[in-house]
């Protein structure tokens, strides 16, 4: 409870703190953390938080939409693996895809965007199985965007079955093993496909 006496001068709320363990998040989570260390200091020096550094406390993690679907995704496999959030994110686990719309949104964030070296790049998918459909990824400047449908042009084509590919997403299938058995098909560039699917600090 508030002292009468004793006014508010700042408040900070920060949401999806569960998201911000996943590993991709850890250079934004490294920044929120230190722009409210740096809070704590300015409260002290000037009994206010600048709009620069609470900027970076507030600094989204991904488009909303896709951050629905991923925390939905999440909750679907910790259900289905019979985990805590605590167990999941401890064991370094992912969410499993069950639709193209889910595979995007969490592709977006597993790819090595750093991998295209400055060029523009397209990774197109062809889905067979339980889930049927296409998208693909453009990889330039550093982000990445996704998109349903075809590519014109493309550098990397994968065909797979989808359940296939969330197999090897979530650890449970080994790609190049799978890939050596003939299970799904890659056109283009192989070794360029191994960089965009090198997790960070690999």
């Amino acid at each position: 409870m508030n002292h009468p006496d004793v006014s508010i001068v700042a408040e900070i709320y920060r949401t999806s703190s569960e998201a911000m363990r996943h590993p991709a998040f850890s250079g934004r989570l490294h920044d929120i953390l230190e722009a409210t260390a740096l809070a704590g200091k300015e409260l002290v020096r000037s009994l206010k938080i600048s709009p620069v550094t609470m900027g970076r406390i507030m600094q989204p993690l991904m488009d909303p939409e896709h951050m629905a679907i991923m925390g939905n995704l999440t909750c679907k496999t910790c259900l289905s693996e019979k985990l805590t959030l605590r167990e999941f994110f401890a064991g370094g686990m992912r969410p499993r895809p069950d639709s193209l719309e889910a595979f995007m949104a969490y592709s977006v964030l597993g790819l090595n965007a750093d991998a295209a070296g400055g060029k523009k790049v397209i990774l197109q998918f062809r889905f067979s199985g339980e889930v049927e459909g296409c998208c693909y990824f453009t990889l330039e400047k550093g982000g990445i965007k996704a998109a349903a449908g075809t590519s014109g042009k493309w550098d990397i084509a994968i065909e797979a079955p989808f359940e296939l590919w969330a197999d090897i997403m979530t650890g449970k299938a080994d790609g190049r093993e799978m890939f050596l058995q003939g299970k799904y098909r890659v056109e283009g560039d192989p070794f360029l496909m191994q960089e965009l699917f090198r997790r960070k600090g690999d």
